[in-house]
């Protein structure tokens, strides 16, 4: 058997040989969950107001750069960019998504469906892999992520006494059972600073790879740039309080699983945003806020599809958050 650290293991069962994404896991209604963009028009309308608000704030660069962290199939890459925004000239979008399966047909669908009359109707997009080893030849003003930080992979931890434990699983060729282990000292020094308040016994995720994501995205933009993420989440204290892991899921075709473990078939695997452990200094509000702040009409249609994404006890009760490089 091997030994992973949970991070390690969920790395595995998302991106690995045979993983989730990498055998054809999607957002839409083919697929095995539905995020913002695939509810309508309306999520891509917001986005891209608030691409016009930034775009005008930093005096209207041209080329304006815009960076979409797991852009997946390229459904909210390809509602913005079909939308008359005021920035469409200058507008240069960037797909970063891990999948090349995803990456694409990303590509394919933007290719082959924003054009008119057999010219180019944008500007030109791109697709690649990774945004921390991600070289740009302009200034990126703005950088756009929709549900992406809970897949990002969690180590799991908790507190006995003045010790820190972490959940390793031992992976066998059908099985999986779970283990836990003394964490090491950076582990321990930031579930300590970020738990302090936690019960002893109680787990609760780490989410270090999610706060490296949303650090690099901020040191990507320029001065005035804007980074947004939107996901579901709280603060780790409340994340603790559900029972039985609530805070970790698993959605296969539409439906939410609950066992991470099983290793019969890949399953999508997330873990709710610990919102206090990623960097300080963002602006936060609910997604139905956010889409009535950049789209106030949005409130006056009530088509299932904006019906369901300003639901406040749906995705319209996500956390979105905003960064400004200072």
């Amino acid at each position: 058997m091997a030994l992973l650290r949970f991070d390690q293991f969920q790395e595995q069962r998302l991106y690995g040989d045979g993983g989730f994404y990498m055998s054809g896991g999607a957002a839409g209604a083919g697929g095995d969950f539905f995020t913002a963009p695939e509810l309508g028009n309306e999520f891509a309308r917001a986005v891209g107001a608030a691409l016009d608000a930034r775009w005008n704030l930093l005096g209207r660069p041209c080329p304006f750069v815009v960076v979409e962290g797991g852009a997946g199939v390229g459904t909210l890459a390809l509602g913005c960019l079909q939308l008359p925004l005021d920035c469409r000239e200058c507008l240069r979008w960037v797909m970063v998504e891990v999948s090349e399966v995803q990456r694409e047909t990303a590509m394919q669908r933007l290719m082959g469906e924003l054009t008119v009359d057999g010219a180019d109707a944008i500007a030109p997009v791109a697709a690649i892999s990774d945004l921390g080893r991600a070289r740009f030849d302009h200034d990126v003003h703005f950088v756009v992520a929709n549900e992406l930080l809970d897949n990002l992979p969690v180590r799991i931890v908790r507190r006995v006494d003045d010790a820190v434990e972490e959940l390793f699983v031992e992976v066998g060729v059908s099985s999986a059972e779970t283990v836990w282990r003394a964490a090491d000292g950076g582990a321990t020094t930031r579930a300590l600073h970020h738990g302090g308040a936690v019960a002893d016994g109680v787990e609760f995720p780490l989410a270090d790879r999610m706060a490296l994501w949303v650090h690099q995205a901020i040191e990507l933009v320029g001065i005035g740039g804007e980074v947004t993420i939107m996901d579901y989440g709280a603060t780790t204290g409340e994340l603790a309080q559900r029972p039985n892991r609530g805070w970790l899921r698993t959605y296969d075709r539409h439906r939410r699983g609950s066992d991470p473990f099983d290793l019969d078939h890949p399953v999508d695997i997330t873990c709710d945003v610990p919102f206090d452990q990623l960097h300080r200094g963002a602006t936060c509000m609910t997604q139905r806020e956010w889409v009535l702040t950049h789209r106030p009409q949005a409130s006056d249609r009530n088509d299932p599809g904006t019906v369901a994404l300003l639901d406040q006890n749906g995705v319209g009760g996500f956390t979105v958050a905003t960064w400004v490089r200072r």
